[in-house]
């Protein structure tokens, strides 16, 4: 595995770190903190999804990610996604996560492809 590789993490790997899945484990550690990033909408789903007791530690483990935010670019493409694939009925979070990928260059690591198979021009991370 490549080091000095950016990849942008799905919600579902912050998740699998979080559960210490092995698997997600043993390739996150392989990759350099510096190239790891996260969308707003990643950091608030996770937020959300913690338990009130873990609720600052959660805050710290995030804020060590790097944190992209909303802004016109993504929009754009949003939209155009929704252009795009106007009969698919993705989540809203996933196409922004996607959007932000794309806008980006970014390849996406995530363990449910299938969430974001109807956004063109989206690269995956190979773990």
């Amino acid at each position: 595995m490549a080091k000095n590789q950016i990849v942008l993490l799905d919600t579902n790997i912050l998740i699998g770190i979080l559960r210490k899945d092995q698997k997600v484990i043993s390739t996150f550690s392989a990759l350099s903190w510096d190239d790891l990033f996260i969308s707003t909408i990643t950091y608030g789903e996770i937020i959300i999804g913690a338990r009130k007791g873990e609720l600052q530690k959660t805050k710290r483990f995030l804020k060590s990610f790097g944190i992209i935010e909303l802004d016109k670019h993504i929009s754009i493409r949003l939209r155009e996604i929704y252009h795009e694939a106007y009969y698919h009925q993705g989540l809203l979070a996933d196409a922004i996560i996607g959007a932000t990928a794309v806008t980006y260059d970014l390849p996406i690591w995530t363990t449910n492809k299938t969430d974001f198979n109807y956004i063109s021009g989206l690269r995956f991370f190979k773990a």
